[in-house]
């Protein structure tokens, strides 16, 4: 079990190595304009933030992220690796604990739009170590943008106190030009 947990981790860690390399958590979320900001193309701005896209279609979406960056922190959604159909949600804030290494946690992800009476869920996630914090859930990216609904904030919760948490506008053009950017075919929004 321990074994898979690494290997999970780094999985983690390697979705978008090009991006966290040239500048960690701060590239990731757009801040810097060194390097790979430079190719992100912006989605969508409102006065909560901003999404953004990186990456070029790819077989597979690899390569591909959007993020939204606000003020108290920022979102990204990581495409797969070459490994397999995995991707990564990242929450990067400042109420984050920062971390000397990358530690295995449990975080229960909450939205304006959970169904009422519905228990919130607990995740495995890995917190991320830097100035400005990460924590790092790996997903489906494909079955997550399907599953996707258009939330207006989103928090973490991490032994029953709220560690992350963010307002945001336009997260059904972020799944679309993620989805796009993976090359899946164009996914239908439930009303």
């Amino acid at each position: 079990m321990a074994t898979k947990s690494i290997v999970l981790a780094l999985s983690c860690l390697l979705l978008a190595p090009s991006l966290y390399a040239q500048g960690g958590m701060e590239e990731l979320l757009g801040g810097n304009s060194r390097g790979a900001s430079a190719n992100k193309q912006t989605v969508f701005k409102s006065p909560t933030g901003e999404w953004r896209r990186s990456g070029v279609t790819t077989t597979g979406g690899m390569d591909c992220a959007v993020n939204f960056s606000a003020a108290t922190g920022g979102v990204v959604l990581v495409g797969p690796t070459p490994d397999g159909s995995k991707g990564t949600m990242l929450f990067m804030g400042t109420k984050l604990l920062p971390v000397q290494v990358m530690t295995e946690t449990t975080v229960v992800l909450l939205t304006d739009q959970e169904t009422p009476g519905r228990a919130a869920q607990p995740i495995k996630a890995f917190q991320l170590p830097g100035a400005q914090s990460g924590v790092a859930i790996a997903t489906d990216m494909a079955a997550t943008l399907r599953a996707m609904t258009d939330v207006k904030r989103v928090s973490l919760k991490h032994k029953d106190r709220v560690v992350f948490e963010v307002a945001m506008d336009g997260m059904f053009p972020a799944r679309d030009a993620l989805a796009e950017c993976m090359g899946l075919p164009p996914i239908t929004t439930k009303r």
